[in-house]
């Protein structure tokens, strides 16, 4: 007949048995060994983090063996799918051995493998690793990792509009709120142009209009320059609020009319946080990119010495605000 054993205790061992025939003749003994061993497993690894990492991997943190808990006996293979490589998936690797079929081989003593994105792109790799034990059992798990790329990107109001002004006067307070609609924190700039009439004639400095990232008074704000002037930091899905006053001081006393000025906000990157479960990344920050502009509106005139000298009314509707946002 047959005799079925399984065993329900994972470690390794040696079980002998032993074993008697009886019959119409004599009786005879024996010995069975079994030698027990189990196989090894190996879990899902996953890292996520900005481009370019690097994303570091401690295989031996994922492999596990009840036989022992020493696994420098074993072999560690990094594969790629087929068809794939590392070039192919852009990523540079070191901390592992490359084989000539594009496989690698990982030091089980010195597991840590550092993956680094060498292309600039959003995307997902997928590979696959097995461990093997030195009876031969093995087990296989896959490593994902996700990369995205660090987007700096915000959005505000287009046009903001100080309303009708004499030379001399000061303009009400407006503030502009920016949102940041991508995935990495920054810092605000701000920098603007000076004020033109409808004919390109410079009419007013830059410096006109002072802005501030706190509540105040035209004199608490800073003037606004062709130089890009740092403002306020802006957290991930967060906003900030920054407040713009103007004073008219014309170059030419007697003009009268619409004036325009272009003021460009611009936003920079922090330097990535590290990958999921790791220390921060070294990364450069990015540059910052070219702002979109708002168009800040006026109405300016003489001086009001009496009645009857006014700024003139203003045609068409004024201070309708529109999204605007950062390539």
């Amino acid at each position: 007949g047959m005799v079925v054993l399984s065993s329900d205790m994972a470690q390794e061992r040696q079980a002998i048995l032993d074993y008697t025939t009886a019959g119409a003749g004599e009786a005879q003994t024996g010995m069975i060994t079994i030698n027990v061993n189990v196989v090894p497993t190996a879990a899902g690894i996953s890292r996520t983090g900005m481009h370019p990492g690097p994303y570091s991997v401690n295989f031996a943190e994922s492999i596990t063996d009840a036989d022992s808990e020493d696994l420098t006996s074993h072999t560690i293979t990094l594969m790629f799918a087929e068809g794939e490589t590392a070039d192919t998936a852009g990523l540079d690797i070191s901390g592992a051995t490359a084989a000539a079929d594009g496989s690698y081989t990982i030091n089980p003593s010195s597991p840590t493998v550092q993956f680094t994105s060498v292309l600039e792109e959003a995307r997902t790799v997928t590979m696959s690793y097995t461990v093997t034990d030195p009876n031969s059992n093995e087990a296989t798990g896959m490593v994902t990792i996700t990369i995205s790329i660090p987007v700096c990107t915000i959005s505000h109001a287009t046009s903001l509009d100080f309303g009708s002004l004499h030379d001399g006067d000061e303009s009400d307070q407006k503030s502009l709120e920016i949102e940041n609609t991508g995935n990495m924190g920054g810092m605000v700039s701000i920098s603007g142009n000076s004020w033109t009439d409808s004919s390109g004639t410079t009419q007013m400095g830059a410096g006109q209009t002072r802005v501030s990232d706190t509540s105040g008074d035209y004199g608490s704000k800073a003037a606004i320059g062709p130089d890009a002037m740092e403002l306020s930091s802006i957290p991930v899905e967060g906003s900030a609020a920054i407040y713009l006053q103007l004073r008219a001081e014309l170059q030419d006393t007697n003009y009268a009319g619409d004036l325009s000025q272009t003021i460009t906000l611009a936003v920079s990157c922090d330097t990535p946080a590290g990958t999921q479960g790791e220390e921060p990344a070294a990364a450069a920050q990015q540059a910052p990119p070219a702002g979109t502009g708002t168009t800040a509106q006026a109405q300016a005139g003489p001086e009001q010495t009496g009645p009857g000298q006014a700024v003139p009314e203003q045609a068409g509707a004024a201070g309708q605000n529109a999204a605007g946002q950062h390539g």
